[in-house]
């Protein structure tokens, strides 16, 4: 009984290695606002490039961290401009740490030009590259934007081998997340990420956003069927020698 004991507490153990599991932390700022630093987490804090002088697509972070601060080697670019920053989000820390969430890269239509630059087209896309196409992955994004009644839900498609489309109303926005699962990269190991206004936002602008990220790896199904089965016979054993 207890060499089972022990294989099953063995299995446990091993369940994180496994499974492989990672998570990944992105805080999308401007070159001007706080970093998310000296977390028990590590995160990825890309700099909005804005829309002047800048070719794209644009890389941002060529190896994308995971939580422990180990490479992912995953390449997170622009390919499509979001105008700019805003940095007006809340900063209460009640879904992620507050420097993650009082600022966001945001894009607009091209009715807005306050600084006299180039005009957006309404849409913001991010290619995550070099990612596992035997693995699939969730992305939780949070956005918030603080002040106005207006509504500013924002549209969030991810595009792989499959596709999701999540939507947020970002006003006043707290505590809200959305969550796109389940998504397969291409075989060559690519998703996108459009980032738009969503069918309900009211802005004449069109302003959406995107403040954080989490991405969570999920294994594949091979390493699934190694942990259950070796949980499994763990389990088997410890009943035959009671």
């Amino acid at each position: 009984m207890i060499n089972s004991l022990k294989i099953s507490l063995s299995v446990l153990v091993l369940a994180p290695a496994l499974l492989n599991a990672q998570t990944i932390l992105i805080d999308f700022n401007g070159d001007d606002t706080p970093k998310t630093t000296g977390q028990p987490e590590t995160w990825n804090n890309p700099v909005n490039p804005g829309l002047d002088s800048i070719s794209f697509p644009y890389e941002l972070v060529a190896d994308l961290a995971d939580t422990t601060g180990a490479g992912t080697g995953i390449t997170l670019s622009i390919t499509d401009g979001f105008h700019g920053r805003n940095s007006a989000g809340d900063d209460s820390g009640a879904v992620f740490p507050g420097t993650a969430t009082e600022d966001s890269f945001y894009t607009a239509n091209d009715t807005w030009d306050p600084s006299g630059g180039t005009l957006d087209n309404g849409f913001g896309i991010l290619e995550f590259t070099g990612l596992d196409p035997s693995k699939t992955y969730d992305f939780t994004v949070y956005a918030s934007r603080i002040g106005g009644s207006d509504n500013r839900e924002t549209e969030y498609a991810f595009d792989g081998l499959n596709s999701s489309t999540v939507y947020l109303d970002v006003a006043n926005n707290i505590s809200s997340t959305v969550i796109a699962s389940g998504l397969s990269p291409t075989a060559g190991g690519i998703i996108t990420l459009t980032v738009t206004a969503g069918p309900n936002n009211t802005t004449s602008q069109q302003f959406a956003y995107l403040g954080a990220i989490e991405m969570t790896v999920i294994p594949e199904s091979s390493s699934i069927a190694l942990f259950v089965g070796a949980m499994a016979t763990g389990f088997v054993m410890w009943r035959r020698r009671r």
